[in-house]
C-alpha cells in the first residue's frame, strides 16, 4: 500500500501531464512556417486538379454502356461538333447515337451556303409548337480567305479551314472555308449524310451564285442519292431557259415549289406525278400543263386559267384521271360559277354539315359551304370559293 507521500507524488505527475497535453497547440500550427506554406500550396494544387477534371470530363474513358447512355442524350449540335474531334470520336458517336432518330438535312445554296439540320421534319411540326424546342444546327460553307484566322479539321480525306461562332442559344456553329463553295457544300453534305446515315431531305436553291446553279445542284443531288424529298426554289432572276431545264427534272423531287418571276413569253410543258407542286406567278400555266400534273396537292397562284379550262380539268377529275389528288388551290380569271361548274352535276354543300381537313401547315380547316361534285366511282370532292357578291379569283377543292 502506497504511503500518503507517494500518493501525492503520483497525483501531481498526472495533473502535470494532463495540463501539458491540454496546453499543447494543434498539429499544423506546431509545424515550422515553411512547411505550412508547402502544405497549403499542395492542397490548392490538388483542389485545382480535381476541379479541372470536373471541367474536362474524360468522356471516352467511360465504360461503353455508360458512354452509350450519355451519347443518346446529346444535343444534335453536340453530336456534329464532337464528330470532328477525331476519327475515334466520330466512330463512337456514330455507333452509339439514337439510330431511330431521323434527321432532316436541308441543303441551302442561295443567298446563304449552308447545311441546316434539325430533328423534326416539316410535316411533323404541329401548329403553335414552340420552335425553340426543336434541336437544330447550322453548318456554314464560306469562301476561303487568306486573312482569316482559322484552325483546320479533317473532313473525309481533306484538312479544311474552320472558324466558329456562338449562336443565340450559346451553342457553337462551325464555318467551313473552301476555295469553291459549291464543292465545299458537296463535301460537307457527303460527310454529314454518312455520319448521320440520313439522306438530304430538301434543296433550297436560287441562281444568285451561278445562272445554272439550280440545275447543277439538282443533278449532283440526284447522282448522289437518286431522289430528294423537296425542291424549294426562290428566284426572281432565273432565265426562261434555265427554268425550263429545272422543270425537266422537277419529278426527281417528291415536293416541288417555285417562287419567282419569268418573262411574259415563258411557256413549257412538263410532267409531275409525285406528292405536291406549288407554282407562283404561274401566268404561263395552261390546261395542257394541268393535265400532266397528278399529285396529292396542287397549288397554282397567279395563273390566267379560264373558267372553261378549269371546268375541263374538273371533268377529267370526275373520270378518274387524277387519282392522287387530295387538295387543289387555283388562282385564275374572275370565277363564273355557271361556266366553272357546267355539266359537273354539282350540288350545294349540305346545310348544317361540317367537314375538316388538314392544310399544308398541318392545321385543321373546317368547311361548311361550297359545292360537292362526285367522281364516277363515288369519290366526293368539295369546291370552295369566296361566294356571295364578291368577285373571286381563287377557289380550292378538297377530295374526301
Amino acid at each position: 500500500m502506497l504511503s500518503v507521500k507517494q500518493r501525492d507524488c503520483t497525483k501531481n505527475r498526472k495533473t502535470e501531464y494532463k495540463n501539458t497535453f491540454l496546453e499543447r497547440p494543434s498539429w499544423p500550427l506546431s509545424l515550422p512556417f515553411f512547411f505550412l506554406i508547402d502544405f497549403y500550396i499542395i492542397f490548392f494544387q490538388f483542389s485545382a486538379a480535381i476541379f479541372q477534371i470536373m471541367l474536362t470530363f474524360p468522356l471516352f474513358r467511360l465504360p461503353l454502356v455508360s458512354l452509350a447512355v450519355v451519347v443518346k442524350h446529346f444535343h444534335l449540335n453536340h453530336l456534329i461538333n464532337i464528330s470532328f474531334c477525331s476519327q475515334k470520336s466520330r466512330r463512337l458517336v456514330k455507333a452509339l447515337r439514337k439510330k431511330h432518330s431521323k434527321i432532316c438535312i436541308q441543303f441551302l445554296f442561295s443567298r446563304k451556303h449552308c447545311l441546316y439540320l434539325n430533328d423534326r421534319f416539316p410535316k411533323d411540326i404541329l401548329p403553335g409548337e414552340d420552335l425553340d424546342k426543336i434541336q437544330y444546327t447550322i453548318i456554314s460553307i464560306k469562301r476561303k480567305s487568306d486573312s482569316l484566322d482559322t484552325r483546320h479539321l479533317k473532313v473525309g480525306d481533306s484538312l479544311v479551314p474552320v472558324s466558329s461562332r456562338a449562336n443565340k442559344h450559346g451553342e457553337i456553329d462551325l464555318h467551313f472555308h473552301f476555295d469553291d463553295v459549291f464543292d465545299g457544300s458537296k463535301t460537307m453534305s457527303i460527310y454529314i449524310c454518312s455520319f448521320l446515315e440520313n439522306p438530304i431531305y430538301g434543296l433550297n436553291l436560287s441562281s444568285d451564285f451561278q445562272p445554272d446553279q439550280i440545275r447543277r445542284t439538282i443533278d449532283w443531288a440526284v447522282s448522289f442519292q437518286k431522289s430528294v424529298e423537296s425542291y424549294y426554289i426562290e428566284d426572281d432572276k432565273i432565265s426562261d431557259d434555265h427554268f425550263r431545264n429545272v422543270l425537266d427534272v422537277c419529278s426527281s423531287a417528291n415536293k416541288f415549289a417555285f417562287y419567282g418571276k419569268l418573262s411574259p413569253e415563258f411557256r413549257h410543258q412538263f410532267t409531275f406525278e409525285n406528292d405536291s407542286i406549288t407554282l407562283t406567278n404561274a401566268f404561263w400555266v395552261n390546261l395542257d400543263n394541268l393535265l400532266k400534273i397528278n399529285c396529292r396537292k396542287c397549288t397554282v397562284w397567279g395563273s390566267n386559267l379560264t373558267n372553261l379550262e378549269v371546268n375541263q380539268y374538273l371533268k377529267h377529275w370526275k373520270t378518274g384521271k387524277f387519282p392522287k389528288l387530295k387538295v387543289a388551290y387555283f388562282e385564275m380569271e374572275d370565277i363564273n360559277l355557271e361556266v366553272l361548274l357546267a355539266d359537273l352535276s354539282a350540288v350545294e354543300f349540305p346545310e348544317g354539315e361540317e367537314r375538316t381537313f388538314k392544310d399544308a401547315s398541318n392545321r385543321d380547316v373546317t368547311i361548311n359551304y361550297g359545292f360537292d361534285i362526285q367522281m364516277e366511282n363515288g369519290t366526293l370532292a368539295t369546291i370552295v370559293h369566296q361566294g356571295g357578291n364578291i368577285v373571286s379569283k381563287w377557289f380550292y377543292m378538297v377530295v374526301w
